[in-house]
């Protein structure tokens, strides 16, 4: 855990005292530093360094013992100095990217179905039913945003915006939940 050393000027005599710093979770800048901290052991994995070889870097550059003690400007520091040493980051993995269908993939017919759009909403709106009757509460719709927005890394933050190919996620991610506990799912195309 990092540290800060505060000092007490309006007490003489008094030494100073080493605290951990507290760092707030769930804002912009927690979240681009944990990216980079990501970034930073995948690099370490990438060229292969030992514990020994990875201190030693971090004591001789950052004066740290631990990455986790640098913050987010010396974090990039770190990440820019692997990318020199030879270590690559690509944005996504290479398994979600194997499995995904290209657009020419899908048969021209799907493909422009005027009322596909349609039906992909009537199936969210009744599963996001079922999923609150079952769970007696309401279910909004802001529930299956929320599933968009986490396949599309917040890309999109509308289903106005989702194309049919979206909407079929999310309507899959709806299904299987549903399945997994054990409710009513729907027979498809009916």
């Amino acid at each position: 855990m990092a540290t800060v050393t505060r000092l007490y000027p309006d007490m003489p005599g008094t030494p100073s005292v080493t605290v951990p710093v507290h760092r707030k979770r769930g804002t912009p800048a927690s979240e681009k530093r944990s990216a980079l901290l990501a970034k930073v052991h995948l690099g370490k994995k990438q060229l292969g360094m030992s514990d020994e070889e990875w201190r030693a870097l971090l004591a001789d550059r950052w004066d740290v013992e631990s990455s986790g003690a640098l913050d987010a400007r010396r974090l990039d520091e770190l990440v820019r100095h692997l990318e020199s040493l030879g270590a690559v980051f690509t944005r996504g993995s290479a398994r979600a990217r194997k499995g995904r269908a290209s657009r020419k993939d899908i048969p021209a017919a799907l493909e422009h179905d005027p009322h596909a759009r349609e039906r992909y909403m009537k199936k969210i709106e009744a599963l996001l039913a079922e999923k609150g009757r079952a769970e007696g509460t309401h279910m909004p719709w802001g529930y299956a945003v929320g599933i968009l927005k986490r396949l599309t890394g917040g890309a999109i933050r509308s289903l106005d915006q989702a194309d049919e190919m979206l909407l079929a996620k999310v309507v899959a991610a709806l299904v299987y939940d549903a399945r997994r506990k054990g409710r009513y799912a729907g027979t498809w195309g009916e």
